[in-house]
Parts: structure tokens; sequence; C-alpha cells
């Protein structure tokens, strides 16, 4: 009887110290988000008379890779992967908080990571305070983006086939694969690159095995901060 008793004990003070580290990390996401918030930049295109871009794109005031250029220092990846306990790629060329975008090879996302990213996230999203303070940022800054994202996944998933398709074609040959997707992208209002950029994403994704995670992340974003469009689409 006293062994139990013990057991439930250490049990329930382990569960404890648990709960208050978890709540720890999610306190210290949290606050990077603020940061990240607080100093975001907007990408803009490089003219000659403005300091140099920390990367390099015809359009980085499009798609997903401008915006972590500018804006990834505070939500950096070794900070995130320092949380987590887990690494974000498995494989691939980037290092660190460096992306080499440049290499053939592309980022294999580790679906451990992003199951937790997305605990951490949906205990934030039950918190009214956070999901109002993130809203119109959340609107002026990714809403389109996310929405593009979504689309695209969709449009693969209603055609299956073009994923064992596209997987088949080098980066080049991917983008004129979804050039007639694109062009009814924009047709819709949506941007041209984006469309493109978000479909072969989903190809990738499905070539790393992480397309279910990240899926999950989009839907969990949706759903806190773009309810009504998640619903007609």
């Amino acid at each position: 009887m006293l062994r139990k008793l013990l057991l439930l004990l250490f049990l329930g003070l382990s569960s404890g110290a648990l709960s208050a580290q978890s709540k720890k990390k999610i306190e210290q996401l949290s606050d990077q988000l603020e940061l990240t918030k607080k100093n975001w930049v907007v990408p803009y295109y490089n003219q000659a008379e403005e300091p140099p871009l920390p990367m390099e794109s015809w359009v980085p005031e499009y798609g997903i890779r401008g915006k972590y250029a500018y804006n990834g220092i505070q939500l950096s990846i070794p900070f995130l992967e320092a949380l987590l306990g887990e690494k974000l790629f498995l494989s691939g060329p980037h290092e660190g908080n460096i992306m080499d975008w440049d290499n053939d090879d592309f980022g294999h996302y580790n679906p451990k990571f992003l199951k937790k990213l997305k605990q951490y996230l949906k205990k934030l999203s039950k918190q009214k305070d956070f999901v109002n303070s993130y809203q119109p940022f959340y609107e002026a800054n990714l809403q389109q983006l996310a929405r593009s994202f979504y689309r695209a996944e969709q449009h693969l998933k209603q055609q299956p086939q073009l994923i064992t398709a596209g997987q088949k074609l080098d980066a080049e040959d991917r983008q004129e694969f979804f050039r007639d997707y694109s062009d009814q992208e924009e047709a819709a209002g949506y941007i041209w690159y984006e469309a493109n950029t978000c479909a072969n994403f989903w190809l990738r994704r499905h070539t790393d095995g992480s397309a279910n995670e990240f899926s999950d992340l989009l839907a969990l974003l949706l759903s806190t901060f773009d309810a009504s469009f998640l619903k007609n689409n």
C-alpha cells in the first residue's frame, strides 16, 4: 500500500513538473512571437537606393522566404529547436538559421518538431488575448499567403495524380508544371508567384513525409484567425 502511495506521489510530482515546464516554454514562445510582431519588417523589392536585401530574390515581398529572411531573428530556427528539443530538419542543405535555397536539395522537415510546435501553438490559440492581439497582424501580413497555401493544398488533394507527376520533375520544370494553376489563381485575385511556390511546397512535403503535420498547422492557423475563409473553402 505504501509503495502505491509513493508511486502515485511520484507520478503527481512529475506531472506537475512537466506541466510547469510546458507552461514556461509556451510563455517563451509567446514572448518571441510578440517580439517578432513588434519588430516585423515588410519585405520590399531592392531598388538601387535601398540597403541590400538579406536574401536574393526578385520578389521578396511575396511568399514565405522573404518574410523569414527579414524577420527570422527573434523567432529563429535555433531558438525553436532549443525550445522544442527537436531539430527542424532531418536532412538537407540548411544549417542553423542559414537557408541555402540555391541548393538542388531541400530541407526535409522533422515531423516530431512540427507536432510539438502544434501542441504549443494550439494552447496559445485558446488564449483570447493572444488571438485578439495577433488578428490584425495576421490579416495584414499572413492572410493572403496562408490562403494560398490552403488553396494549393486543396488543389493537390483533389488531383492526387499531380503529386506523383510533379515529384518526378526538377525545380524549373515544376514551376512550369503549375503554370496553369498559377494563372487560374491570379485570375481569382491571388498572387501568381505565391500560388506557384505554395503548390511546389506541398510537393516537397509529400516527398519528405511532413505533409500531414504541415496540414494540421495550417488548419490551426486558419481556424484561429481565418475561420470564415476555412468554412467557405
